[in-house]
């Protein structure tokens, strides 16, 4: 919100005027934003205004799926992802968080889906590669996912007619290849560097699977019902309704394990359920298969029921008492009502005493809220979210 103000008001894309650094890791939500800040309309009701409608569209992309294969391979209309999305209350708590994660998992959603549809001409290919660019930008992360849809053409194995699908995979991956170019171009030019300050800072290319596995595994201890659906898939996985759904099971399963074993790679996250989210979709849909595949509609609806009353039925991994397990947080629990008003106090105090001052502060990244609301000149986060030179200090 800060750079986002910063550009509106003419100072740049910055953190602290006159230094350029990409303290981000999501342009399009940050321009998002901006955009809103110019018409007058406050950041944070327009950061979660924004997260509800891209939940919204996620929500819309399950139940047109759901549609779809009804239409296309006979069995009735099972919304199993759709409900499980609109049930967990980890997407309700990201939906209204303020971040971009809702936006990134709709476009992943709708990308993976457009590769996964019947296409002749031009238009789907380039609207999954729209997509594809679009979720890029959203997170640099998400070119895994993008990489998969591109491929997404040739899978099952031996398309019948190879030249069709190379023509459709080129027109997919060329918005994302010409995207990443002109994107890498500006940042080389802008901020001197291709990576924005996070990369080095959280050490991005480093294994911390001790600490990635405990962000994965109590995500499923939560979610319990993943591991029946897990089971179940594996019992009928021999069981199919055609090579178009071999496939589309393949290209969800294949993005979302993808794009989980670079989370656990590098370490999770802070924020409980947050990298997950995006891609839980994609391994609902498999579920969702999964239970089409069962052969009376009896034993579908059943299953349908289980799933759906399993979900409901999450164990609390986290309490108001316990907000914070192995360095994983609920992000509720742990930033309550009273602490942002401590923030903002703070913010007030500090920006009243030192106002018209030359003064540099430094602060940690639980104190991100002070520094936005204060609008103090110059700031700095001390691991280096907001400075190259601390972010690439060693970690020792």
């Amino acid at each position: 919100m800060r750079y986002a103000e910063n550009l509106v008001e003419g100072r740049g894309l910055v953190f602290n005027e006159g230094e350029f650094v990409e303290g981000y890791t999501t342009l399009s939500w940050t321009l998002l934003l901006a955009l809103f800040i110019r018409l007058g309309v406050d950041p944070v009701s327009a950061a979660q205004g924004l997260g509800i409608l891209f939940y919204l569209g996620l929500v819309g992309g399950l139940l047109y799926w759901a549609g779809y294969r009804t239409r296309t391979t006979g069995p009735p209309w099972l919304p199993l992802a759709a409900l499980l999305v609109l049930i967990l209350d980890d997407f309700h708590e990201w939906a209204t968080g303020g971040l971009e994660t809702m936006m990134f998992a709709s476009l992943a959603l709708w990308g993976l889906i457009l590769t996964r549809m019947p296409a002749d001409g031009c238009r789907g290919p380039l609207a999954a590669g729209l997509c594809f660019a679009l979720l890029t930008l959203t997170r640099l992360d998400g070119i895994l996912i993008a990489g998969i849809g591109v491929l997404s053409w040739w899978i099952p194995w031996a398309p019948a007619n190879w030249r069709k699908s190379l023509n459709q995979s080129i027109l997919a991956g060329l918005p994302v290849a010409v995207t990443v170019a002109v994107w890498f171009a500006f940042k080389l030019a802008y901020y001197g560097d291709p990576f924005p300050t996070a990369y080095y800072s959280k050490s991005a290319a480093d294994a911390y699977w001790s600490q990635g596995l405990t962000y994965l595994g109590l995500y499923v201890l939560k979610n319990w019902f993943i591991v029946g659906g897990v089971a179940a898939g594996w019992m009928l996985r021999k069981s199919s309704t055609g090579r178009g759904s071999r496939g589309d099971t393949a290209v969800f399963l294949g993005a979302g394990l993808l794009y989980l074993l670079y989370v656990t790679h590098s370490g999770g996250d802070f924020m409980f359920a947050r990298r997950i989210v995006v891609v839980a979709p994609l391994f609902f849909l498999c579920f969702e298969e999964v239970v089409r595949r069962l052969p009376r509609i009896q034993y579908r609806l059943i299953a349908c029921v289980l799933f759906v009353v399993a979900a409901a039925c999450s164990i609390p991994v986290f309490s108001d008492a316990r907000p914070r397990v192995r360095r994983v947080s609920d992000e509720r629990r742990f930033y309550p009502a009273e602490f942002l008003a401590i923030r903002k106090t703070q913010a007030e105090v500090l920006a009243s005493a030192f106002r018209g001052a030359d003064v540099r502060i430094g602060f940690e990244g639980g104190m991100l809220m002070f520094a936005y609301y204060s609008k103090l000149p110059y700031l700095a986060e001390m691991t280096g979210l907001t400075q190259y030179s601390l972010a690439k200090r060693p970690i020792a």
